[in-house]
């Protein structure tokens, strides 16, 4: 599906065009979708101000979990970010000469009459979802180009290498799962780390552990997380 057919798919569901942006990722690098799409929920019609697009500030947080897993440290996670979104908007200002929600529309959708002439001339689909193919498009050439790369952020099987380091240590034992929940769905997330608990079925459920490439049979899920984790470190 080309950025364009997954911004209609994305339009026809509901969100808009911050959370449009954050989806596509979301699902292409196995981020937390839900709380990313709740992040973004008050960024749409340029955060309730005919501000910045919802495409570009949805863009401005992918870079930054794009930029995530590189970053040894907060000032350089701000710097690569940072140098990212300036990368981001001179391109997008080379196709659109705004960054500006109401300048893309031409209208103001904070007043009643600009709503009603963006219905009117049905903007959301000739203005909003090409915005945000286009956000999606200069994503992908920045990531294509080395300018950024793919976080590891609340993933299930991969956390970030700093996180593997420090889970695992030089003699790579095997964590418990009490100690890969917080890095399957995040810090302090009590109540995901239950849900991933009762989805998965911890200690009963099974699966195929076809990632190897080697017939092994089933083993417990929560063996087969951990050695996931072990093979993503080595």
């Amino acid at each position: 599906m080309d950025n364009l057919h997954f911004a209609h798919a994305a339009f026809d569901r509901g969100l808009n065009c911050c959370q449009a942006v954050v989806a596509k990722y979301a699902r292409q690098y196995g981020w937390p979708e839900d709380a990313l799409l709740a992040a973004a929920a008050g960024f749409g019609g340029g955060m309730k101000q005919a501000e910045h697009c919802g495409a570009v500030t949805g863009a401005y947080m992918v870079l930054g979990l794009l930029a995530d897993d590189d970053a040894p440290d907060n000032q350089q996670l701000k710097d690569q970010a940072g140098a990212g979104v300036l990368a981001f908007n001179e391109r997008f200002l080379r196709r659109y000469d705004t960054l500006l929600c109401r300048e893309l529309l031409g209208h103001d959708p904070t007043t009643e009459a600009g709503r009603a002439a963006i219905r009117a001339a049905d903007l959301n689909r000739s203005i909003c979802r090409p915005a945000v193919a286009v956000a999606l498009d200069i994503l992908d050439d920045l990531h294509g180009q080395g300018l950024a790369a793919p976080s590891s952020i609340a993933t299930e099987t991969a956390p970030g290498k700093a996180q593997r380091r420090c889970l695992l240590g030089p003699s790579l034992k095997k964590p418990t799962l009490d100690e890969v929940l917080p890095l399957a769905v995040g810090q302090g997330s009590h109540k995901r780390q239950e849900r991933f608990r009762q989805t998965l079925g911890f200690p009963t459920t099974t699966v195929k552990a076809g990632n190897t490439g080697e017939d092994t049979g089933t083993v417990s899920l929560q063996n087969w997380f951990c050695e996931e984790i072990r093979a993503v470190a080595r």
